[in-house]
């Protein structure tokens, strides 16, 4: 994401500086008690995997694993995976994420097929369930499905 605004090369202060203006602005209002999450997303893996290599992250587990350093270095109290919607991503980020020993928040994407199934809602293929029994671990602090369709995509007619 940062490639394309052309700041690549400030990934770790983006990420850190993100996490202090959360806090400045939980401490503004007083709340000192609430949890400041750090934020994963796909965009992360997908830039690293699709665009010219860099040296820091030439494997979407090198970026996953980056981030969640770089935010549990800032301070924050935990991680949350947003739109995993494929083991290929989704395990990696899981991984790299529970190592940090923080809290981890998973959250799936879903959505449904043209046959009313439930599937990852970038589904190629793979199942619902496929996608849970690849990412749910013991360890995780929480499931969440989030940024999800419940309209069937449309099919297709003619060549």
């Amino acid at each position: 994401m940062l490639r394309g605004a052309g700041a690549e090369d400030r990934f770790e202060e983006v990420n850190r500086r993100a996490v202090e203006a959360a806090m400045a602005a939980r401490d503004a209002v007083g709340r000192p008690d609430t949890a400041v999450a750090g934020s994963i997303s796909l965009g992360v893996a997908v830039d690293s995997c699709c665009a010219p290599r860099s040296p820091r992250r030439a494997r979407p587990a090198d970026a996953f694993s980056e981030q969640a350093e770089t935010l549990a270095g800032a301070g924050v109290d935990l991680l949350a995976l947003e739109m995993m919607m494929s083991p290929i991503y989704g395990v990696p980020a899981v991984e790299a994420a529970l190592e940090t020993g923080l809290p981890v928040w998973l959250g799936v994407s879903a959505g449904l097929s043209p046959d009313s199934e439930l599937q990852p809602l970038d589904a190629e293929g793979g199942s619902f369930d496929g996608l849970l029994d690849a990412l749910l671990r013991p360890e995780l602090a929480a499931v969440t499905v989030m940024h999800s369709s419940s309209r069937r995509p449309r099919r297709r007619s003619g060549p």
